[in-house]
């Protein structure tokens, strides 16, 4: 195992790497090939995401450029992190930010647990806790998106944990 991915003792950080789930990469084979080997090479999570509207006339950019076509095309989150639970054991299910203003929320809360279910309690849901019983003592933890340091202060404050939205220009301070 490389060693930077090694977690030592004294450290309580855990790594973990983002699935392709957007644009000409993004493949089942392809996810299942990272899946799998994040798991073997001992990581501490898989990530997905929620875009579902590319926008075609942006007010901002992306930090500083254009807006990547690659987000034009992407994967649900949900539905690719239960494709992975079946081919993985350990590794913990994430997703940084969902959409959640365009989904029905009892839909949502029943997909987020199908996904702790099948995956045996490794599923971890962002922004608010809703649905059936989750297999997870206490419920499935909460993590809530956040880029400037007004809201990554607010996140530490209220969450089970933070995924940082970080761009060029972001710093983060100790």
């Amino acid at each position: 195992m490389p060693s930077a991915i090694i977690r030592s003792d004294e450290s309580n950080v855990a790594v973990g790497i983002a699935l392709p789930q957007y644009g000409t990469i993004a493949s089942p084979k392809t996810i299942l090939h990272v899946a799998v080997e994040a798991e073997k090479m001992g990581l501490a999570s898989l990530w997905t995401s929620d875009r579902l509207l590319l926008p075609t006339k942006p007010k901002e950019t992306f930090d500083g450029d254009p807006w990547p076509e690659t987000f034009a095309t992407v994967y649900d989150p949900i539905e690719m992190l239960t494709f992975v639970a079946a081919r993985t054991r350990k590794v913990k299910l994430r997703t940084s930010v969902m959409s959640a203003l365009f989904q029905n929320p009892v839909t949502l809360a029943r997909r987020f647990a199908t996904l702790d279910r099948l995956s045996d309690g490794r599923a971890d849901i962002p922004e608010s806790r809703i649905g059936p019983k989750p297999v997870q003592p206490g419920g499935i933890p909460m993590l809530l998106g956040a880029f400037a340091p007004a809201s990554l202060e607010r996140a530490a404050g209220i969450a089970d944990g933070i995924m940082p939205a970080a761009g060029r220009s972001t710093r983060l301070r100790s």
